[in-house]
């Protein structure tokens, strides 16, 4: 077993499995190398069976993903097995079973992408709704349960209702205030994502800021001790050690930074990967 820094480590890289990623599984590793990094974890969009969610892998590549990831791991660069699943409670037991069970995944991580729009009558992106005030204590209690699970190793963009609910008010910080304690709760690491970093900001009425990965959710975790881990979540191979500032460092670590948090390590083994919390800033 082996500690890294969070800056020598990427868990949440997508690839050209899913239909709105480039770049093959090969390309991401390339790219790895040339960026320095020591562990990169592959984290396609979890396939369901019967394809409900046509933006995620297929079914039937599950197999041929699952060989082609674990074909690249080398002694230079430990490539880790892993997926980003949609959580719904109805799926929780084919993740631990097929995923983490009988196909052996190094680790899962938990997101919420969708949601049932009522108007619509239809499944929706919670990142582009139109209304999301109605659906947000729905998103916060299937977050908070997913986080309670077991099952994952970090939460992926906890803020991404953000996206469509755009004021930072009350609403907005119990619901963050909700997600952030069941993840201390829980001894579960939150990603500040680059993905939300690099995304065209949003009108919210404090001032155009990003859709998510926003200070004043992450400013809430600060203050109330949570673990946070930094992900690129690249889709396109050139942006696997995330965007660089012009100071080299990635824009998560950056936003990082600027905020004053110290983002966890990992310790890479046999079985996969463990947050280790950040040492006490000395007094």
């Amino acid at each position: 077993m082996s500690v890294y820094p969070q800056k020598s480590v990427n868990l949440h890289t997508h690839s050209d499995f899913c239909d709105h990623a480039t770049g093959s599984v090969a390309d991401y590793v390339a790219h790895a190398h040339q960026a320095g990094l020591k562990v990169l974890g592959m984290t396609e969009h979890a396939p369901v069976p019967g394809n409900p969610i046509s933006c995620n892998m297929m079914y039937e590549d599950l197999p041929r993903y699952v060989r082609t990831v674990r074909s690249q791991d080398s002694p230079d660069l430990r490539v880790l097995l892993g997926c980003e699943c949609d959580f719904e409670p109805v799926l929780e037991n084919y993740y631990r079973d097929e995923l983490l069970g009988k196909y052996g995944f190094d680790y899962l991580i938990c997101s919420i992408h969708l949601y049932f729009d009522f108007e619509q009558r239809a499944m929706c992106f919670a990142s582009k709704s139109r209304d999301f005030s109605r659906y947000l204590s729905d998103y916060v209690a299937r977050y908070c349960r997913a986080l309670e699970s077991g099952i994952f190793l970090f939460g992926c963009h906890p803020d991404l209702f953000r996206a469509s609910y755009l004021p930072w008010d009350e609403n907005a910080r119990l619901a963050s205030r909700d997600i952030i304690q069941c993840a201390v709760e829980n001894n579960i690491p939150l990603e500040i994502n680059g993905c939300g970093l690099r995304k065209p900001q949003v009108p919210a009425p404090e001032g155009p800021r990003c859709p998510y990965s926003t200070d004043e959710f992450y400013a809430l975790a600060r203050d109330m001790g949570a673990l946070i881990c930094l992900s690129s979540d690249a889709h396109q191979p050139s942006l696997v050690a995330g965007l660089l500032t012009p100071d080299g460092i990635s824009d998560t670590r950056a936003m990082a930074d600027r905020l004053g948090i110290t983002p966890v390590s990992w310790s890479i083994g046999s079985t996969g990967a463990q947050a280790i919390p950040p040492e006490p800033a000395a007094v």
